[in-house]
């Protein structure tokens, strides 16, 4: 007979966001660096960790949205997502 104990449930680590400089804000994950948000105008543009353009949006939120969102379907060994193939929710998009 084996005895199994239940699996702990963890939340997942989120993205813990800093100001890096009054148009930008930077992203880390468990203490690495996960990407950015550069604002310029009205638009705030979403960079990943190796500066993939993750698209502009009309606001910080919908933009840190747009890389807690890449960075789940990444995975953990961070191979970016086909975008072409994703749909992303349509809140982003504003």
């Amino acid at each position: 007979m084996t005895i199994t104990a239940p699996t702990p449930s963890r939340t997942p680590p989120s993205l813990v966001w800093k100001p890096a400089a009054t148009d930008l804000y930077v992203a880390t994950l468990d203490g690495e660096f996960a990407g950015y948000v550069a604002a310029v105008a009205d638009l705030h543009t979403t960079f990943g960790p190796h500066a993939q353009n993750l698209g502009s949006h009309h606001s910080f939120r919908a933009a840190s949205t747009a890389l807690d969102h890449w960075l789940t379907f990444a995975g953990p060994n961070r191979v970016p997502p086909d975008l072409s193939r994703l749909a992303l929710p349509a809140c982003l998009y504003r």
